[in-house]
């Protein structure tokens, strides 16, 4: 799992020449444009990797699993949902596709 200051020390290690101060800053840069277009439901896509999008959850009952009782979830809460792109794909199965791999259970 990649954490942001693990992402922070690699990008770094790569550019010796840019403060760490001012890489830790660009990623709050891009992290806070990435909330704000969000939250203002716009989508935000990243050519290679994927989209984020906002998307609005209708209104539905749901059941505490500790009591059983029923509760009703109201409509209109928010959620982030991602959608990879195809490159990001390709290179997750990349092994998968090339070894054509025989699936026995």
């Amino acid at each position: 799992m990649a954490v942001r200051s693990q992402i922070e020390k690699k990008l770094a290690e790569i550019n010796l020449n840019i403060l760490r101060k001012d890489i830790n800053r660009c990623c709050s840069i891009i992290i806070s444009s990435l909330v704000d277009a969000i939250k203002n439901e716009s989508k935000v896509e990243l050519r290679g990797f994927g989209s984020f999008f906002s998307k609005e959850l209708k209104a539905k009952i749901g059941r505490n699993p500790k009591t059983g009782l029923s509760i009703t979830l109201p409509g209109g809460r928010k959620t982030i949902r991602f959608k990879p792109s195809k490159i990001l794909l390709k290179r997750i199965n990349k092994n998968f596709t090339e070894n054509n791999t025989i699936d026995t259970y």
